[in-house]
């Protein structure tokens, strides 16, 4: 997953999204909603957590 600068484009951070484990339907989307500075998201029915990080001096 990438996190883009809206007005530039620019990349601002990349996360890793564990893949679940059993089969995903496909055209679903994963579902995301910010924690804090984390993002927590499900897809197939299973949870997953994205600590962004962005490079150094952004």
């Amino acid at each position: 997953m990438v996190g883009l600068e809206l007005d530039s484009g620019a990349v601002r951070w990349r996360g890793r999204v564990p893949l679940p484990k059993s089969p995903v339907q496909g055209g679903i989307a994963p579902e995301l909603v910010s924690y804090g500075h984390d993002l927590v998201g499900q897809v197939g029915g299973e949870l997953f957590r994205i600590k962004p990080q962005l490079p150094q001096g952004g």
